[in-house]
This record gives C-alpha cells, sequence and structure tokens, in this order.
C-alpha cells in the first residue's frame, strides 16, 4: 500500500492540535512512559553540555522532556512547518526530512525520534542518515509490525476500524489518520527493522511493545568509511 510523501506531509501539517491525544490512544496511553524510557536510554550516555537531535520532533513532546530531564542543548527536525510552528519548547527548529538531514556528520551527541521514523519514505536511508550525524548513540521509539499474525491482524482492525473513530473524538479528521494505518501496512516486520538496524548500528536496545506495535531502540553507530 503506496503512502504519497507530499501527501502525507499535508496530513501533518494538519494534524497538530489533536496529533498528542491520538499517539497517546495508538500507543495505549503508553506514549510518555515510553519517551521517558528513551529519555533515560540516551540520558546515561549524556552531559548537560551535549547537543541533542529530536529528529520527526513534531511539536517537541520528547524535547520538552529532554529540556526537563537532561538540560542538553536541542534541535528540533521535522518536514511539517505547522508542527513546528507549535512546538512546546524554545529550541532551534529546522524544517527537513529524514532521507536528508541538513547538517554535517557527527553534527549531535545524540539523535533521538518519538513516533516518528516509521513516517520515513525509506527506512534505509533514513537509520543510515541518523548514524551519520550522530557522535555517540541514536535512540528511538517507532512503529513496528510483530511477526505474529494473530497480533499483526489485531492490531490492523484498530488501526482501520477504531483509530479513526478516536481521531474524531480527539478532534481531528478520520481520514487523516487512515495514513497511520496506511504506514502500518506498508511496515516491515522487527525482525527486519532490527537487521537493517545492524548494518549502521552496534544495537543495544531492541524491545518490543504493545504486541510489537511499537519498538524501543537504542544504538551506538557504527563508524562506517
Amino acid at each position: 500500500m503506496e503512502v504519497d510523501e507530499e501527501e502525507l506531509r499535508e496530513v501533518y501539517d494538519r494534524l497538530p492540535t489533536s496529533y498528542d491525544r491520538v499517539n497517546a490512544y495508538l500507543s495505549f496511553w503508553n506514549d510518555v512512559r515510553w519517551r521517558l524510557q528513551l529519555v533515560k536510554l540516551v540520558g546515561d550516555r549524556l552531559d548537560r553540555s551535549d547537543v541533542v537531535l529530536d529528529a520527526g520532533s513534531g511539536r517537541g513532546e520528547l524535547s520538552f522532556l529532554i529540556a526537563r530531564k537532561l538540560k542538553a542543548t536541542l534541535v528540533d527536525l521535522d518536514y511539517s512547518v505547522e508542527m513546528l510552528r507549535e512546538s512546546l519548547v524554545e529550541v532551534e527548529r529546522v524544517v527537513g526530512s529524514f532521507e536528508a538531514l541538513p547538517f554535517r556528520d557527527r553534527a549531535f551527541d545524540a539523535v533521538v525520534s518519538s513516533f516518528a521514523l516509521h513516517a520515513a519514505s525509506n527506512f534505509e536511508v533514513a537509520i543510515e542518515e541518523l548514524s551519520r550525524v550522530s557522535k555517540r548513540s541514536v535512540g528511538a521509539v517507532f512503529m513496528g509490525k510483530s511477526r505474529n499474525f494473530l497480533f499483526r491482524f489485531y492490531v490492523k482492525a484498530y488501526m482501520k476500524l477504531a483509530l479513526p473513530v478516536v481521531a474524531r473524538v480527539a478532534g481531528g479528521k478520520s481520514e487523516d489518520y487512515l495514513y497511520i494505518y496506511k504506514m502500518y501496512v506498508r511496515n516491515d516486520t522487527n525482525d527486519r527493522y532490527r537487521s537493517k538496524l545492524c548494518q549502521f548500528f552496534d544495537v543495544q536496545v531492541f524491545k518490543e511493545l504493545a504486541l510489537g506495535t511499537f519498538v524501543l531502540f537504542l544504538g551506538i553507530p557504527k563508524k562506517l568509511e
């Protein structure tokens, strides 16, 4: 199932006011807890003077937690101008995509991403870019897909039938959130994601969450020539 990238950008530009609530519903009310786990994983390797990129930052929910917990310098990157305008934190904001990060090699001490990496049009190019711009670590929570058929069947039904209804309750347009279902269908299974990540990272953490619907990841970039 194809996901048109330009149309997807327009969808995300329409989402800021309801996006946080639907992320909560999509993660079964675990989104904040998982972000805090990610902050803890990355924070164990950071100093207060370090610079962190939040890639696919959206409204900066993850950056907000990092700013409170770690006091690191932050840069938010997202390809939705409206998401960046609605940011919860006062940090440098850059419009850009996962596949072509507008930064020099090893520009950041760490790179993080939450509930965004699954929107990349090319996962391998995206993670190679994340590896390229990070000196020490890359951490992410992203949508995956279990190898278990029953888990996949349940999650697909929830996303296709229930999530659009939930989106309307949250104040969004149900047709916009069908893109989340399309992205889920497009996704690789988690074992394939792990294999791809191992090309560019020494994987420290790869934990499946919520019936394998999400993955918590931490990796150390390999020094590729």
